[in-house]
């Protein structure tokens, strides 16, 4: 009787492939056919392009629009490298003091922690054109104008609330006693992070949990404890 209604729903469900699968192609086309049509416009000349389609066209191809871009007086080239380490600068740092910061904010209790956060939150509600105009000032007394590491710090200022805000809520998602744990089993301050780093990745927390701990107990003990202090401290080297 299972393997009847296993085979019944596997049949439904081959019965419906046909439809779903128009169903997406043609969802699918509406985005790609768009974008396929701009590329292939962009090798015509420039008067096919300007003009209504038409299949005398079609057959004038020719690479003259992006010669032309790369070799003109913008410089695309160095205008998307300048945007590329912009970005980069931008996420590593973003990246670096929104974990800083959601570690201290999620990890302690101090006076005035809620009032430190909600200020981190307020940021949200402030307009950005508020802003512009002291951020410039700012950064025309720090000499950072017209300059790319400038741009990632003005990029870097209004991402870092939102950063804060999801790490936080990241380590406040890591039980305290992983954390208590590992303190109990020797680990430092930096060998904290092998605890509290790894349940923030997109991963599900269950599993980077479990993961977490014997490679905690395999990696801070050995600074302070022998080799068969070590095994009995982990679970598996005590069952053998």
């Amino acid at each position: 009787m299972a393997s009847g209604r296993t085979a019944s729903r596997v049949r439904r469900r081959g019965d419906g492939l046909p439809l779903y699968l128009a169903a997406g192609g043609g969802i699918s086309a509406i985005f790609v056919v768009p974008l396929l049509w701009e590329v292939f416009r962009s090798f015509q000349p420039s008067l096919a392009i300007s003009s209504p389609p038409s299949s005398r066209t079609f057959g004038q191809l020719t690479t003259a629009n992006y010669h032309a871009l790369l070799a003109g007086q913008d410089d695309i080239v160095r205008n998307i490298a300048n945007s590329l380490l912009v970005a980069v600068l931008t996420a590593l740092l973003t990246a670096a003091a929104a974990t800083l910061a959601g570690y201290g904010f999620g990890r302690f209790r101090f006076r005035g922690s809620g009032i430190a956060f909600g200020l981190v939150l307020l940021a949200f509600m402030i307009p950005f054109q508020a802003v512009l105009t002291p951020l410039f000032l700012e950064m025309h007394f720090l000499h950072l104008l017209n300059s790319l590491i400038g741009l990632a710090l003005f990029y870097t200022a209004f991402n870092l609330p939102f950063g804060v805000y999801v790490m936080r809520n990241s380590f406040l998602a890591v039980p305290r006693e992983i954390v208590d744990a590992a303190r109990v089993d020797g680990a430092s301050v930096t060998d904290h992070a092998g605890v509290g780093a790894p349940p923030p990745r997109p991963a599900g927390h269950r599993d980077d949990h479990a993961v977490c701990v014997p490679v905690l107990l395999d990696g801070v003990p050995r600074g302070a404890h022998s080799d068969d202090e070590r095994r009995s401290l982990h679970p598996a080297s005590r069952s053998k």
